[in-house]
């Protein structure tokens, strides 16, 4: 028997109509069945549309500022927030070049580790940590909807970044760790696979999926402990990248003055102060929380794309709230591998996905289990939701084997043969959407209004 096939109770009297997923009258997609005059009052009124507003309300902006009746100038202000997304992308760019990467390479340093535990500890914990706490905050949340979008995420991270990486900077692979991060990850999936097939999920289910993950980074803090036993001092630290000067806002001046004033009476001309590691960690922590912010308003106003667009929820988790989710690791392990730390930003692709994975389906399914008698979670995985399992398996195991024929060298065929696959998954997908296809798995809703 298959791992990812259909369900055997399949039937199709009308081309894929049973698995359509209708927009239920609170959700946000369903304004596409109203008159344009009565949109605006329906998104007021829809809490399920103030949910993708992080700082400023998009969907607001669009059908209430904006307007759905006048069709230009609707069409002009979708346009416009396509240019605010571009814009996100370069702050989001500038802050992981020019100031993420360097602290990140002098924390690493101050630590004394190897590349490899700085990427799948550090940078992992930085890049996933923001969507690991939402999911955990919002236990509540459709689970739909952070299935598709964290196994979406898993995809992308792995597939398109983690093959920029390596036609970035090909670098050698030691075979152990790598085959350790695709072997987890790889049975994260199919324990997730096999116990969520009936849509429950038990405390004990949840309980092993946080295991895997804590027997993952225990491993790799034991293997970084005992080659640091074996080659003693040799092992070669990250060195210090150069940071250029940069202009900096007038009212962070203003608080940064009194700091200023402080370290000028404290410190030395010939060596640094004794509380000057501890300005790394206060970058690092910044660093995140621009990040964090920025990638949030890029997720709003792709959210709001997607109700445009009419994209379902599925598809939606797994491309546009996914590629947003993941602007952050796309442009700290670019501008990382770019400045010649490929095996770092390589090591977070596994890191930071391994870790929302595990940890925020694991906690989040426990929190949902205990608030039910028989302390067992009603999952629902979607219509895409096998089809993002299937499709993240072969990303792994095909990884796997492309290593395996290049005695583990990170050519950059691997890279592109990574991001080949993941393209193939976004197609199956989008076919899948359009209904020209139909994807691995079936998900029954009956249309509210009993026409399906």
């Amino acid at each position: 028997m298959s791992l990812f096939q259909n369900s055997s109770h399949f039937q199709r009297p009308v081309r894929h109509a049973t698995y359509v997923n209708f927009p239920r009258p609170d959700d946000c997609s369903y304004l596409h069945r109203l008159p344009v005059n009565e949109q605006c009052e329906f998104v007021q009124a829809t809490e399920a549309c103030a949910e993708s507003q992080f700082y400023f309300n998009y969907v607001g902006f669009l059908y209430c500022t904006i307007g759905s009746e006048r069709d230009y100038l609707f069409q002009l202000g979708f346009v416009l927030l396509l240019c605010v997304c571009v814009y996100y992308f370069v702050v989001l760019g500038t802050t992981a070049d020019q100031f993420f990467c360097p602290t990140l390479a002098a924390i690493a340093k101050t630590l004394n580790i190897s590349e490899a535990l700085a990427g799948v500890t550090i940078l992992a914990f930085g890049n996933g940590s923001p969507d690991l706490f939402t999911a955990v905050a919002n236990p509540d949340a459709d689970t739909e909807l952070m299935f598709s979008e964290l196994l979406g995420s898993a995809a992308f991270v792995i597939g398109v970044i983690g093959g920029t990486v390596l036609l970035i900077q090909p670098f050698d692979f030691p075979p152990w760790g790598i085959q350790r991060d695709l072997a987890f990850f790889i049975a994260a999936i199919v324990w997730i696979t096999l116990k969520a097939a009936d849509e429950r999920f038990s405390l004990l289910d949840s309980s092993v999926l946080i295991g895997m993950y804590l027997l993952f980074l225990a491993l790799v803090i034991w293997e970084f402990i005992q080659t640091r036993r074996e080659e003693g001092s040799s092992i070669s630290t990250i060195a210090l990248i150069k940071v250029a000067n940069v202009y900096i806002f007038l009212w962070i001046v203003l608080f940064a003055v009194p700091i200023m004033v402080v370290v000028f009476y404290t410190s030395r001309t010939d060596r640094c102060p004794t509380y000057h590691k501890s300005f790394t960690i206060l970058s690092f922590l910044g660093c995140i929380q621009v990040i964090y912010i920025v990638a949030q308003e890029v997720v709003s106003v792709l959210e709001t794309v997607g109700i445009v667009l009419k994209l379902s929820k599925s598809v939606l988790g797994l491309s546009l709230l996914a590629w947003g989710n993941s602007v952050g690791d796309l442009f700290s392990n670019v501008a990382l591998a770019r400045q010649g730390y490929g095996k770092m930003a390589f090591a977070a692709c596994f890191g930071g996905p391994l870790l929302n994975l595990c940890l925020g389906l694991g906690l989040t399914f426990i929190t949902k289990a205990f608030s039910v008698p028989n302390l067992v979670a009603e999952v629902r995985k979607g219509v895409m939701g096998e089809n993002c399992e299937a499709y993240l398996f072969q990303i792994l195991t095909t990884t796997w084997l492309c290593l395996l024929f290049t005695n583990f060298q990170g050519r950059r065929s691997v890279g592109l043969s990574m991001i080949v696959t993941y393209l193939m998954f976004l197609a199956f997908s989008f076919l899948g959407e359009f209904e020209l296809i139909h994807p691995y798995g079936t998900d029954h809703h009956p249309d509210p209004n009993g026409n399906g």
